[in-house]
């Protein structure tokens, strides 16, 4: 299995998905690659923490995963590349919610 793009516990992950730092309100720009991946955090149950070097080591007790925070080029990318199609065909609920997602973001910028 390679780990540039993957589905686990909730969340895309790999170092192909462009994200934001998992810690509250920062807007850091990283991927959800190993690299990012939180010092402390290791329960393969719950969701994987990504997080900036700035907060590698940063208390867990401040880290809360938004799902509804997704980076807009991630989201661009699923929405309209076209090794997505069958993705997006098989998923249109998820394709719905990802462009509201979108569009939420860009009105936020």
């Amino acid at each position: 299995m390679g780990y540039q793009i993957y589905w686990a516990n909730g969340r895309w992950q790999g170092y192909g998905v462009p994200a934001y730092c998992d810690y509250e309100n920062c807007k850091e720009e990283i991927d959800r690659g190993l690299a990012y991946r939180h010092e402390n955090e290791n329960d393969d149950e719950t969701p994987r923490i990504f997080v900036c070097n700035k907060h590698k080591l940063a208390s867990l007790n401040k880290i809360k995963i938004d799902f509804e925070k997704e980076h807009p080029e991630w989201l661009s990318h699923i929405l309209t590349h076209g090794s997505w199609k069958q993705w997006r065909s098989e998923n249109p609920e998820i394709v719905k919610k990802y462009k509201l997602l979108l569009l939420k973001e860009v009105d936020n910028d």
